[in-house]
């Protein structure tokens, strides 16, 4: 018997709740969470990136996503996915090559959550735009809408964060 996962993903700017939410919502549901490749990556490869760098940390990320597909039940829960990159790659570097372009499947998710600026920015060394978190969530939003995906956002509090994405995965 094949049983169908549903892949969720938590996208935003930086430092918007992403990791804590996602990590929340996959151990309240007791599936498996995909933590963000990225920053693994820049913690040993150094902070300095290239498009070739997002390229090759998107596909990490979809390595250790179809990793764990195998031990999910219903659910695997995402800390990032492929639309940061392509949102990072045109904010950063004006442009997303076509490679990795062709890796993004956005209909291969079945929800996901845009994690909104409402919660304060919080320093790390590889965070690197804390006063342009409102024009990146709109850039989020419109490529959610472009590529015409299931989504929603999420504010607030972390445990009302976890209420709203816990109500919205159960009518998935």
């Amino acid at each position: 018997m094949n049983k169908i996962i549903k892949k969720i993903a938590f996208v935003g700017p930086e430092s918007t709740g992403k990791t804590t939410i996602s990590k929340s919502t996959a151990d309240k549901f007791s599936e498996p969470w995909v933590k963000e490749i990225a920053r693994d990556y820049l913690q040993h490869n150094g902070p300095k990136y290239s498009q070739a760098d997002i390229f090759t940390i998107s596909e990490l990320q979809l390595q250790k996503e179809n990793e764990l597909l195998n031990k999910s039940e219903k659910f695997l829960f995402c800390d990032t996915n492929l639309l940061v990159s392509i949102v990072w790659s045109q904010f950063v570097f004006g442009n997303v090559s076509d490679e990795l372009n062709n890796l993004f499947f956005p209909q291969s998710y079945a929800h996901y959550f845009l994690c909104n600026i409402d919660v304060p920015w919080q320093f790390d060394p590889l965070r690197e735009h804390p006063t342009q978190r409102e024009e990146l969530f709109l850039m989020y939003q419109s490529k959610l809408e472009k590529y015409k995906v299931s989504y929603s956002i999420l504010s607030g509090s972390n445990e009302y964060r976890l209420q709203q994405a816990s109500k919205i995965i159960l009518t998935l």
